[in-house]
């Protein structure tokens, strides 16, 4: 009996402290928040041969005029490192991203032996939040040296 009194104790007490978390959060958002979690679309184009020539992503949920880093990740063989290549841009006044890249640059300097593009990552560096997409590598490599 002892112990049934303990627990409901306990639970009382974990709802008390949800209820205070809750509270808090609640009172930590304020006006100046981004209109929600960032999100991204890419669209790639690729040649005849499957290489990418043409990258656009598209994003919302960013906090307006604010800082917003670009990055595309490669798989690659051989090398000791994850290549990537990146650029900070800046979202428009309504939080909205449009980064293009006509061919995307491979990254430098050359740490691998050919690679792809796989993914590519818009951060909200006021927030910290970040939006991905996933890309389909093409029958050639998009970077070889």
């Amino acid at each position: 009996m002892g112990g049934s009194t303990t627990r409901a104790r306990w639970g009382s007490g974990v709802l008390r402290l949800s209820a205070i978390v809750l509270l808090v959060l609640a009172a930590s958002c304020s006006d100046n928040a981004s209109p929600g979690d960032p999100s991204i679309s890419a669209e790639a184009e690729r040649g005849p041969s499957g290489t990418l020539e043409k990258l656009t992503v598209e994003g919302k949920g960013f906090t307006p005029n604010g800082p917003v880093l670009v990055t595309a990740v490669m798989a690659a063989t051989g090398g000791n490192t994850r290549p990537y290549v990146e650029e900070e841009v800046t979202a428009d006044g309504e939080g909205k991203l449009r980064w293009e890249r006509q061919p995307v640059p491979c990254p430098q300097p050359v740490d691998y032996e050919r690679g792809s593009w796989v993914s590519v990552v818009a951060r909200d560096m006021t927030s910290g939040i970040s939006g991905s997409d996933l890309l389909d590598p093409g029958r050639e490599p998009d970077c070889t040296p």
